[in-house]
């Protein structure tokens, strides 16, 4: 319920056993905001409702009872979800996204405790923009995603151990977070109108081996699920993840199909910070980056200054993808 007086609306959970408190200050309010319109003076006064709206909240928390939450309404700013949020590349992609004026950034975690030792976001509650959730768990999702324009899925299973002798914990193998999970995203988020999804997947996917519990594949089929929503989205396929602030000669290059202009094969690393630079840009700048799909890396090997026209980089995916195309059109035609 969006209110003229204030930036702030009222949510009311019906089944509060004060719903008759609640009726009382909903009709404050509207009565208020109606003034108002009628009477143009009321505008130089906007302090009241947020009293109004202080003193409830202050007099609920007295009784122990919350039967309202109080929520920051944004009418301007495209408010942008980020899950995997307390993910080692996660993280690097919140803060990008909290220090943009422009957007309104929330996140999904599963441990609050980490979200605060990472995050910086003071309580760390759904005011704050940080909803608890398991991605294997639609019902889970739909809080978070409500209203959302964009969502950046970032999520991903982690194996406990090194190759060969790893193992997935119970219920969070690639099938059940990078498959399922990425699907459940995506129905939640297109479910809520969402108006760009960006999906950090995985280079490699051209064979995907057994390797980490076929974790390729099941990427690759989440990616495939994406693009059938017919939801506009960006798909980064980034090579070896670095923890480094920036892998040295640090350009990007880009490319498709698991191939990439770089000169030693093996070498495509990238660090987590710029895919999470990366992962901005595309929702920075939405004209270039959206229904594009892509693989990442830098080449230790090539010296190149840092990238910064990020335009071009996705300017240079989708021609490459379109020369693909025509190679491969070419290529049916001569048989």
């Amino acid at each position: 319920l969006k209110l003229p007086t204030t930036e702030y609306y009222i949510l009311f959970d019906l089944e509060c056993e004060n719903s008759k408190e609640e009726f009382f200050f909903l009709i404050v309010n509207l009565i208020f905001g109606s003034m108002k319109i009628f009477f143009p003076l009321l505008w130089t006064v906007s302090v009241f409702p947020l009293v109004l709206n202080t003193l409830t909240v202050q007099a609920y928390e007295e009784k122990d009872v919350y039967p309202i939450r109080m929520e920051k309404l944004n009418k301007t700013k495209p408010v942008w979800l980020i899950t995997g949020a307390t993910g080692r590349t996660g993280t690097l992609t919140y803060k990008f996204f909290e220090q943009e004026s422009a957007f309104e950034v929330r996140g999904l975690v599963r441990n609050l405790t980490k979200a605060n030792q990472l995050l910086d976001c003071g309580a760390c509650s759904e005011l704050e923009g940080i909803y608890l959730g398991d991605v294997t768990s639609r019902k889970t999702l739909s809080k978070p995603m409500k209203n959302i324009h964009g969502l950046v899925i970032l999520t991903s299973s982690v194996p406990i151990g090194r190759y060969p002798f790893f193992h997935f914990p119970k219920g969070e193998k690639p099938v059940d977070v990078d498959y399922y999970g990425a699907l459940n995203q995506v129905k939640v988020a297109v479910a809520n109108g969402v108006k760009h999804i960006i999906l950090v997947s995985t280079m490699g996917t051209t064979e995907p081996s057994k390797m980490l519990g076929h974790i390729g594949f099941y990427k690759l089929n989440a990616e495939a699920f994406l693009m059938a929503s017919l939801t506009p989205f960006t798909i980064i396929k980034p090579g070896g993840l670095s923890d480094t602030e920036k892998v040295e000669n640090s350009a990007l290059q880009v490319g498709h199909q698991d191939i990439l202009p770089i000169t030693k094969p093996g070498a495509q690393l990238i660090s987590r910070k710029q895919v999470a630079e990366l992962v901005f840009n595309a929702a920075k700048m939405p004209d270039f980056s959206v229904n594009t799909r892509f693989d990442v890396a830098t080449d230790p090997d090539t010296p190149a200054p840092e990238t910064t026209d990020y335009q071009k980089v996705f300017q240079d995916a989708k021609s490459i993808l379109s020369a693909t195309r025509f190679a491969f059109k070419i290529g049916v035609n001569e048989q």
